[in-house]
């Protein structure tokens, strides 16, 4: 999954050697491959628990975390640039939790992209509350219906707007 978005100009006329990472397609990304592989597993026979393993890596780029909310992007207040790899992150869950959506892979795609973020100084997902629920108003506008769609279909919460944490 390439999920860079490298310019010539890089990222908001910084230096072209930057790559723009959009948190909300991570966060999406990460809930469909957990989807996938758990199904792909499943289909094979496998029972039990899946190892689930993630890593953001520029081979020839340093990283910034930014948002893509209105129509424009712009980098994160308070994120920090990345060479190299975010680190990677591993997560353990049962297999057959994760086959269909749900709570459960909502919950391990937020631990995965917690993990993915905080190597940017991110200290929070801002997609999926600690309870589970997505926040609409953390994912670009023109395809919040979708993401509600979505949601309902798989017996997940929704907000409006990101509550502040405490």
């Amino acid at each position: 999954i390439i999920l860079g978005h490298p310019s010539e100009r890089g990222s908001l006329g910084e230096s072209g050697d930057t790559s723009m990472i959009f948190d909300e397609h991570v966060v999406a990304d990460l809930i469909n491959t957990v989807g996938l592989a758990a199904q792909y597993a499943a289909a094979t026979g496998a029972a039990g628990y899946l190892s689930i393993g993630a890593e953001l890596v520029s081979s020839n780029s340093a990283m910034l975390l930014a948002k893509y909310r209105s129509g424009f992007h712009e980098v994160l207040n308070g994120t920090r640039q990345v060479t190299g790899t975010s680190g990677r992150s591993e997560q353990l869950s049962d297999l057959d939790d994760l086959a269909a959506p749900g709570p459960s892979r909502v919950a391990v795609a937020r631990l995965l992209a917690l993990d993915l973020f905080s190597a940017f100084g991110l200290p929070e997902v801002q997609q999926i509350t600690a309870d589970g629920e997505l926040a609409l108003d953390h994912f670009y506008k023109h395809r919040q219906d979708r993401v509600k769609e979505w949601a309902s279909a798989a017996g997940i919460p929704v907000v409006d707007q990101l509550r502040p944490p405490g």
